[in-house]
């Protein structure tokens, strides 16, 4: 994964900008405009293996210079369910 402008330097870990709700870019312009705002973007995705594919080569090119996927553990969705029954 491509480090993020957001790091933590002392441990030269970065944090991507998470992509929500759709598995993949829906428009072009998103691309194009987070190539210039982060170094890598997670789009949330069902299961391991999962590729998300854009409508033209170039599209696919951007997603693939800057894209990751981020598969939800078991952990994160029990905690997200909590956090929505204290909300709810």
């Amino acid at each position: 994964m491509q480090q993020t402008p957001f790091c933590y330097l002392e441990e030269r870990r970065c944090i991507p900008a998470l992509y929500y709700p759709f598995t993949g870019p829906e428009r072009e312009s998103f691309l194009k405009t987070a190539l210039f705002l982060w170094d890598s973007v997670a789009f949330i995705v069902p299961h391991h293996g999962f590729r998300p594919h854009g409508k033209s080569r170039e599209e696919n090119e951007a997603r693939d210079l800057l894209a990751t996927t981020y598969v939800p553990t078991d952990q994160d969705k029990r905690a997200l369910h909590e956090e929505l029954e204290d909300f709810c």
